[in-house]
C-alpha cells in the first residue's frame, strides 16, 4: 500500500519535529511501527511530476511529464510535451497488476495518465465528491479502503492500494476559499471538519515566512489541513487492522512535496522537496528505527516495493531499491538527491535544477538568469503572499525578501543543517567555493546522464560565469 498526503511540509508531522503538539498521531504511530527515513526527497515540488516519479521510478522529463495540467506552451530550451506520460512507460500499477494484484486508487487518478499505463481495478476519483468528498473525508477513505480489501479477498488475490489524502492542499479547512467553493456547489455540500481546528495562537510561523497576522492565520488553516490528512491516515490504518490484513501489508508513506506557501511548494529548497519516508511491514521490518543520514528518493519507492515482493524490476528506471537499508545493511551512494522543476501548473517554463549533497543544497534557476518573473499558483494564492506584498510597502527588508521570491538569483547554495529555511545564500561565501564547484559538477554530470534538455543552457551558463 502507498499512503500519501498532499502538500505537507516535511517537518509538519510530529516524528519530524513539529512544534504543534499531537498534530499527527496516526502518522507518528506508523513511523514507530516501522522505519522512518527523515531525509526523503521527491523529484519535483509540484504534484503531477512528483507523483509520476513515484509510480514510474523515473525523473519527470524521462517520461515526458513536464507539468501535468495540460499541454505547456513551447519553450526555447525544453521541447513540448503533453499531459500524459509516454506510452509504454513501465509503472508500478502495471507491474503489480501483471503479478496478480487487485489495484485500486483513492483520489488523484487524474494525476496518473494515460489510463492504459495505470490499469486500476478500482478508482475513486478526486472529482467524484460523493466518493471521497474531494479527498477530505476520513470516514469515506476508510469505507473505500475496506471495499478494495474485500474485493481482493473475494478474488483471493493480494491488493495494491494507493490512498492519496487531499489535505493539506488548498483550500484549507474553514478557509474563505473552501467556503466559496462550497457556496458555488463545487464540493457538493459542507466539507468535513478535521478532528481539531487550529487557531492562529496555537501554531508557529515557519522562519521562511514573515510573522504577519494574515500569514499566521493561514498557517493555522494549513495545520488544520495537516490534522485532517492525519485523520485520513488513521481511518485507512484502522480498516487494515479490522480486515485482518495489517500484519501482511507493506505500507510506504510520504508527502508529494512541501506546503503551498512562498519558498516551499513549486520551488527547489529543502522545504520544497524533502519528505518523511515511512516503511512498515510487521514481522519483516523492525519497528522503531530512524535513519537520519541516508538520502532516499521517492523514485526509489517502486523499485523497493517490487524488490520486497520478489517481483521482477521495472526496466530502465532511475530509482533503485533501498531494501538493504530496511534490514540494517549498508548501501553506497546515499549521500545526494536531485530535484527538478520544469513548468508551472500554468505552463510557464520556470526551469530549476537542484542537488542536495550531505547537508547542502545547490539550486540553479534558469528563469532568474533570464530575469524572468517567477510565476506560480498555490504559493501566491490565499492570504500569505498578499500579506507579504502589502507589508513590504512599509518594510524594506521584507520588500527585499518578496523581490527575491519573485525573481531569485541564478544560483543559490544553502546549509540545510544550519539554515533549514534557506535564508542565507552561500554563493558568495569564499570558504564554500570548492564545495560549490563540486556540486555544480555533480549537477552537470547528472544532467548529462539523464539527458536533461536544459543541459546545453546550463553548460553555456557555467562557461559564461568562468569568463567573468
Amino acid at each position: 500500500m502507498l499512503l500519501t498526503v498532499d502538500d505537507m511540509n516535511y517537518n509538519s508531522c510530529g516524528v519530524m519535529g513539529s512544534q504543534v503538539p499531537n498534530i499527527t498521531p496516526h502518522i507518528d504511530q506508523l513511523a514507530r511501527q516501522g522505519i522512518l527515513f527523515t531525509r526523503g526527497y521527491v523529484s519535483s515540488a509540484v504534484c503531477v511530476p512528483s507523483r509520476t516519479s513515484i509510480m514510474t521510478a523515473c525523473y519527470p522529463h524521462r517520461v515526458s511529464q513536464w507539468d501535468g495540467f495540460g499541454k505547456p506552451a513551447s519553450a526555447e530550451k525544453v521541447p513540448q510535451a503533453g499531459y500524459n506520460i509516454k506510452k509504454g512507460t513501465p509503472t508500478l500499477t502495471k507491474a503489480l497488476k501483471q503479478a496478480g494484484y487487485v489495484t485500486g486508487i483513492l483520489a488523484k487518478p487524474n494525476h496518473h495518465l494515460p489510463e492504459e499505463e495505470f490499469p486500476w481495478d478500482v478508482v475513486y476519483g478526486h472529482h467524484a465528491y460523493e466518493e471521497l468528498k474531494h479527498g477530505r473525508d476520513a470516514e469515506l477513505y476508510g469505507k473505500r479502503t475496506e471495499e478494495v480489501i474485500q474485493l481482493a479477498k473475494g478474488q483471493k488475490k493480494p491488493f495494491f492500494l494507493v490512498a492519496n489524502a487531499g489535505d493539506p492542499h488548498r483550500p484549507f479547512p474553514q478557509s474563505t476559499d473552501e467556503a466559496n467553493s462550497v457556496a458555488k456547489g463545487r464540493f457538493g455540500g459542507a466539507m468535513p471538519l478535521p478532528s481539531k481546528v487550529y487557531q492562529p495562537d496555537e501554531v508557529p510561523v515557519p522562519a521562511f515566512l514573515p510573522n504577519l497576522p494574515d500569514v499566521r492565520k493561514e498557517v493555522a488553516l494549513y495545520y488544520s489541513g495537516v490534522k485532517r490528512a492525519d485523520d485520513i491516515v488513521g481511518s485507512v490504518l484502522k480498516k487494515l487492522k479490522e480486515a485482518g490484513v495489517e500484519n501482511e501489508t507493506i505500507i510506504v508513506f510520504l508527502s508529494d512535496h512541501g506546503a503551498p506557501f512562498p519558498f516551499a511548494k513549486e520551488c527547489s529548497y529543502m522545504n520544497s522537496t524533502r519528505t518523511p519516508v515511512i516503511v512498515r511491514w510487521p514481522g519483516h521490518v523492525a519497528p522503531g528505527k530512524i535513519d537520519s543520514t541516508r538520502l532516499i528518493s521517492a523514485l526509489d519507492v517502486a523499485p523497493t516495493l517490487l524488490d520486497l515482493l520478489e517481483l521482477p524490476p521495472m526496466p530502465g528506471v532511475d530509482g533503485r531499491s533501498f531494501k538493504p537499508l530496511l534490514y540494517g545493511k549498508e548501501q553506497k551512494n546515499r549521500d545526494r538527491a536531485f530535484t527538478v522543476y520544469h513548468f508551472t501548473p500554468g505552463h510557464e517554463p520556470i526551469q530549476q535544477r537542484a542537488v542536495t549533497y550531505h547537508q547542502y543544497t545547490y539550486v540553479f534557476n534558469a528563469f532568474a538568469a533570464e530575469k524572468q518573473l517567477f510565476t506560480c499558483g498555490d504559493p501566491k494564492g490565499g492570504l500569505t503572499y498578499k500579506a507579504m506584498k502589502e507589508a513590504a510597502r512599509e518594510a524594506p527588508e521584507l520588500a527585499k525578501r518578496v523581490q527575491f521570491f519573485d525573481y531569485r538569483t541564478p544560483e543559490e547554495m544553502y546549509d540545510d543543517q544550519q539554515d533549514p529555511d534557506a535564508l542565507t545564500n552561500l554563493m558568495d561565501d569564499q570558504s564554500k567555493k570548492k564545495l560549490i564547484r563540486d556540486m555544480q559538477q555533480m549537477l552537470l554530470a547528472w544532467m548529462r546522464e539523464k539527458e536533461d534538455p536544459l543541459l546545453p543552457y546550463y553548460v553555456q551558463y557555467l562557461h559564461g560565469q568562468k569568463q567573468k
